[in-house]
């Protein structure tokens, strides 16, 4: 049971990190070739939406996983 729920967790995480890899790779691309339109408006909007909803995502999973809850915890 618990080894499910970490690989699940890890594949979650794998999968942001891979997807974040690929939208500022797309970003460099554009900044590279001076097409600031594309730059602007869908480099910045994905990777806002991208780190915002599954980053946050991430943080607390990673928090979860080194947050002490047991007796004697504060």
């Amino acid at each position: 049971m618990f080894s499910n729920s970490l690989k699940m967790k890890l594949s979650v995480i794998f999968g942001v990190a891979h997807m974040t890899l690929g939208i500022v790779n797309k970003g460099l691309n554009s900044a590279y070739k001076r097409s600031w339109m594309d730059f602007f408006f869908e480099f910045i909007p994905q990777i806002v939406m991208l780190l915002c909803l599954f980053g946050w995502m991430d943080v607390l999973i990673i928090r979860k996983w080194t947050t002490y809850y047991g007796k004697d915890a504060d």
